[in-house]
């Protein structure tokens, strides 16, 4: 005999309630030791960095980063493929490699644990992310234009000049390796 209909129904909800953030604190790994509040991440030792735009402009070709761009920390660079399998490959020079180096590591080692997604903000139909595959760590070093949905990949709090210099730097690698216009 019930007494009072949707009872059962409110008993679950009542454990639901009481049970999700105990899940989720467990889920997450209890504490959190970062001083920043964040679950602490060492990333290691950067191995590769990538970049990938998207550009509202009419001939793909003309769109810097489009087919992707990737520099191992052995200095080699791969622009592409395009969608025809072209690609470009070849080396950064040793100075650029230490002034990317010195950036990425600068980057790494101020990475002080996971963070939220920081999203800059891009002209309508462009975006541009730039990604860090590292010995601990796979980042999302820039997002703009983009909801952050990279797959595989975290975005992190690290300290803002050692972002930006990376970014710079990484960009400015991009801007003079990447074919503009690409082959086809």
């Amino acid at each position: 005999m019930v007494l009072w209909p949707g009872r059962d129904v409110m008993r679950s909800r009542f454990r639901f309630v009481w049970l999700f953030p105990l899940l989720l604190l467990l889920g997450c790994g209890g504490t959190m030791s970062s001083t920043s509040g964040n679950p602490p991440l060492n990333p290691g030792t950067w191995v590769s960095m990538s970049e990938a735009t998207s550009c509202e402009v009419l001939v793909p070709a003309n769109c810097s980063g489009l087919y992707g761009f990737t520099i191992s920390n052995s200095g080699a660079f791969t622009a592409g493929p395009s969608p025809t399998g072209q690609k470009v490959v070849g080396d950064i020079t040793a100075s650029e490699m230490a002034t990317l180096s010195s950036a990425a590591n600068s980057y790494t080692t101020s990475v002080t644990g996971i963070g939220p997604c920081q999203i800059n903000p891009a002209p309508t139909g462009a975006s541009d992310v730039i990604t860090m595959t590292a010995t601990g760590a796979n980042i999302n070093v820039y997002l703009a234009g983009t909801t952050g949905d990279t797959v595989n990949f975290i975005c992190v709090s690290a300290d803002a000049g050692a972002t930006s210099a990376l970014v710079s730097a990484f960009q400015a690698l991009r801007l003079k390796y990447y074919p503009n216009p690409f082959p086809s």
